[in-house]
């Protein structure tokens, strides 16, 4: 190559060079082409955080909705929670919009006119943002929208797919809202003769405190309870219709400090569907499903404790079995226990099967064994006392006076533990 050429291609590089940052630093940020179409971002510095309230109007009907704290809740045409998660993916989606330019095209036949889906965002101290959505393009992955009253213009992507298909969909469709882990106490009420459970948390776990004396209840059975009573779900609202009066069952819910308490009735109709009145709702609903009725009716033993004790392995400190006249004392080290007897022994209790709520004999004669366990800071305690006729040994546990049963199975697992 001689001298020229290599002027020549020094030349052009340097106008290469020139030209790519003329690209880069000249082409206004905002704005993006996509062939030979230009987009522009419709946000104009816009944030979801920023926007306090949404009107949203599909199919001549219209609901507006505000923001309360981290939440939204509709306001008009009924006041009630919103389904916050998916109202904010609708406002990430309208300000995620890129627009293209103005086209020269009657709105009304790109669907754009009075019966257009219409999204306003409320947005503090920037102004409101309207868009009115028409239809899609037939060629790409486009909508045809108007910014207020402006000129026809082309979204990048297709806007209409983010909306909900009727507008209920951005109602929250639960009958209460509550926080799980605060739940303190949980009541059910039936019209008919099968009884009205009570369930109360306190250090110990969960009991049925309708019952004199006390029974402890199933955790993972109440727990289901509270969990199938959060996310039951209405699958038509019925607001013009008042709420329940002649229920065939009342749930309550009590939790928090102040206590606060949520009620729910349900009734069954003559097509054995479900409506259901709560505070997350003004009228009655239609039910989506019949899982929460159902819990309702299982029978008074379903709901007691099955387990020997409750254990919580990540808490557990100290361990203290005494059993027929054998004994382990045992702690929690940073190698597992000290005595070694204690992983079978933990083994078999968390196995353990006992019947409580049945009618059982009183606790006759001395003790015949006793266990503790210690964790959390709190210490689970139960007594054994004589044998039955059928093998298995009466027992009772800190918290209640009542008597239940501890099947011969699981003493037989315990001793064996012992012994080793």
């Amino acid at each position: 190559m001689d001298e020229r050429q290599s002027r020549w291609l020094v030349l052009l590089s340097a106008v290469l060079a020139v030209l790519v940052l003329g690209i880069v630093f000249l082409e206004p940020p905002t704005a993006e082409r996509d062939g030979d179409r230009r987009w522009e971002g419709i946000a104009d510095g816009r944030t979801v955080d920023q926007v306090t309230g949404m009107n949203l109007t599909l199919d001549g009907n219209r609901i507006r909705v505000v923001r309360e704290g981290a939440s939204w809740r509709w306001v008009e045409p009924v006041d009630v929670p919103a389904e916050g998660s998916r109202i904010d993916a609708l406002l990430r989606s309208v300000l995620d919009l890129q627009a293209g330019e103005p086209i020269d095209v009657l709105p009304e036949r790109v669907g754009l006119g009075d019966s257009s889906p219409v999204i306003a965002l409320e947005v503090a101290e920037r102004g409101d943002l309207v868009v009115r959505i028409g239809q899609d393009a037939p060629v790409g992955s486009a909508s045809y929208i108007q910014l207020g009253q402006g000129a026809v213009r082309a979204s990048r992507t297709r806007i209409r797919s983010a909306l909900p298909q009727t507008l209920t969909d951005l109602r929250e469709p639960t009958l209460a809202s509550f926080p799980r882990s605060e739940v303190k106490r949980v009541m059910i009420q039936a019209a008919s003769t099968l009884g009205s459970p009570i369930f109360e948390r306190d250090v110990l776990g969960w009991w049925r405190t309708d019952l004199d004396p006390r029974v402890k209840a199933s955790e993972s059975a109440v727990h289901t309870l509270i969990d199938t009573i959060r996310f039951t779900k209405a699958q038509t609202y019925l607001d013009a219709m008042p709420p329940l009066q002649d229920s065939d069952w009342i749930v309550a819910v009590s939790w928090g400090d102040p206590t606060e308490e949520a009620a729910i009735q349900l009734k069954q109709r003559p097509d054995a569907s479900w409506n259901a009145s709560g505070p997350n709702h003004p009228g009655q609903v239609l039910l989506a499903g019949g899982e929460l009725a159902e819990l309702l009716q299982v029978d008074g033993t379903g709901w007691a404790d099955t387990r020997l004790v409750g254990l919580r392995p990540t808490l557990l400190e100290r361990l203290v079995v005494r059993l027929d006249g054998v004994e382990l004392d045992t702690q929690r080290t940073a190698d597992g226990w000290s005595d070694p007897r204690a992983t079978a022994i933990l083994v078999a209790l968390e196995t353990g099967e006992a019947v409580r709520g049945s009618p059982t004999p009183a606790p006759n004669g001395p003790p015949s064994g006793r266990i503790e366990v210690h964790q959390g800071g709190e210490v689970l305690s139960l007594t054994v006392h004589q044998a039955t006729d059928a093998g298995d040994r009466v027992a009772t546990e800190a918290g209640t006076s009542a008597p239940y049963i501890v099947t011969s199975g699981t003493l037989q697992a315990v001793a064996e533990a012992l012994s080793q």
